[in-house]
């Protein structure tokens, strides 16, 4: 029997910045949700978010997977998810656990964003 073993993770097959993983999840957590968030960013977090978002564009659905996982994960750490979403779960509904958590604990939330927005002006982006 011939299995294809699935990586835990997808890899991305180009770099995204820190700044992108934030708009990208920034966007999919929507705004009913990031409105309760927004007054825990500073004013230049929330222009360069704001700016990330404006020039997102178009983006790879891989890319949209990859930064949900993450997200799921930091969430998982915290215990705001459940350590265990399926592999195989779809976009919607990995969304739907972040919006639930994001909605529960918007602070920790802002928190991976603020960490991911930074990350660029630090240097310390893994991915570039």
């Amino acid at each position: 029997m011939n299995e294809i073993e699935r990586p835990e993770m997808i890899k991305t097959t180009s770099p995204m910045t820190g700044e992108k993983r934030a708009a990208i999840l920034f966007t999919e957590l929507g705004s009913s949700v990031t409105d309760s968030m927004l007054p825990l960013f500073t004013n230049r977090e929330l222009h360069r978010l704001r700016k990330a978002v404006k020039n997102m564009g178009p983006y790879n659905v891989r890319d949209d997977i990859i930064v949900l996982q993450r997200a799921l994960a930091y969430g998982a750490s915290k215990g705001l998810v459940p350590q265990n979403v399926p592999a195989d779960s779809s976009v919607k509904q990995r969304s739907s656990e972040l919006r639930s958590a994001a909605n529960n604990d918007p602070s920790s939330m802002a928190s991976l964003i603020r960490s991911w927005i930074s990350e660029d002006e630090k240097g310390k982006n893994p991915e570039r």
